[in-house]
C-alpha cells in the first residue's frame, strides 16, 4: 500500500477505523521535526502530529536529575482499549496526574509524540511533597520576571516532572538553568488535540518519566538544579502518587 501525493506532499493513508498508517513525512519539513522524521517516529504519527497544533517542547530536553521508562502495562488505563491510539496514553497519564494533586500541567508537542509538565512543586528531602500549603506556594513579590516565585519561595527541595510518550530516542539536552522550571510549564496546551486519537499506539512507543530536582539555600538565594538527587526516579515517582495513580487511574 503507498501513499498518494498531491502537491508535492505525501498523503497519509487510514484503515477502517481512522487511524493513520505510517507513510512518508510531508515534503520540506520545518527543521525542528527532520531529526524525528530521520528516525522514524514521524512516520508513525502520519498527519496527526502536523495537525496536533501544540506548542512545541524544548527539544532536546534539558537533561533531568533522574530519568525512568514505564512499563508498558502502566502507559494505558485498565481494561485498556482494544485498539488504543495515543490520546488513551495522554488522557491516564492526565488522569495519574491529577489523582496525585497535579491540577496544573502543560502539553506539548515532541517529536513524534508528546510532553506532559507539571508545575514546579516544592518537596521533602525522602520526595514526599510538602504540605499543602507550601507544596505549590503562590509567587512572592520580592522577586520580578518569571524567577519571582522561585526567589521568593522558602528554601528547601522542589521538583518538577516531565512525562514524553514518543516512539523516538530522547537525545541528551543540556543542564538545566535557575529559569528552566518555569520555561517548562509556561506556553503549553491544557490537552491533547484530537490529531492524537487517531495515531495508533503501537509497540515502539514508549513513555519516560523524566524528574528535574532543585535545591534553594536560602530565602534570597536562587534555584539550583541537582545533577545527583536525593532519590531515584521511580522513588520520586512512588512518593509523588503518580507511580500509584498509574496503577489505578481510569479512563
Amino acid at each position: 500500500m503507498a501513499a498518494s501525493a498531491e502537491d508535492g506532499v505525501c498523503q497519509p493513508l487510514k484503515d477502517d477505523r481512522g487511524f493513520s498508517l505510517p507513510t512518508g513525512a510531508p515534503a520540506a519539513p520545518p527543521p525542528h521535526r527532520r531529526a524525528a522524521q530521520a528516525g522514524g517516529a514521524d512516520a508513525a504519527l502520519g498527519a496527526a502530529a502536523s495537525a496536533s497544533r501544540l506548542p512545541d517542547f524544548s527539544w532536546p530536553p534539558p537533561a533531568p536529575t533522574e530519568r525512568v521508562v514505564l512499563q508498558r502495562k502502566q502507559m494505558l488505563a485498565s481494561p485498556a482499549p482494544a485498539h488504543p491510539s495515543l490520546a488513551d496514553v495522554g488522557d491516564h497519564l492526565i488522569a495519574a496526574l491529577q489523582a496525585a494533586g497535579y491540577s496544573e500541567y502543560s502539553v506539548y508537542a515532541v517529536p513524534g509524540g508528546f510532553a506532559i509538565v507539571t508545575r514546579l512543586e516544592r518537596v521533602e528531602a525522602d520526595g514526599t511533597p510538602s504540605a499543602a500549603a507550601l507544596r505549590f506556594q503562590a509567587p512572592d513579590a520580592a522577586a520580578s520576571g518569571g524567577l519571582g516565585r522561585l526567589f521568593g519561595s522558602p528554601k528547601g527541595y522542589y521538583r518538577q516532572i516531565v512525562l514524553i510518550a514518543n516512539a523516538d530516542i530522547i537525545p541528551p539536552g543540556a543542564a538545566p538553568g535557575p529559569q528552566t522550571a518555569a520555561d517548562l510549564l509556561q506556553g503549553g496546551a491544557s490537552r491533547l488535540t484530537a490529531g492524537y486519537r487517531k495515531t495508533r499506539l503501537t509497540d515502539d512507543y514508549q513513555v519516560a518519566a523524566l524528574i528535574y530536582e532543585y535545591q534553594k539555600a536560602g530565602a534570597d538565594g536562587g534555584l539550583k538544579g541537582l545533577t545527583v538527587g536525593h532519590n531515584d526516579a521511580l522513588t520520586n515517582l512512588a512518593r509523588s502518587g503518580v507511580y500509584p495513580a498509574l496503577a489505578s487511574a481510569g479512563p
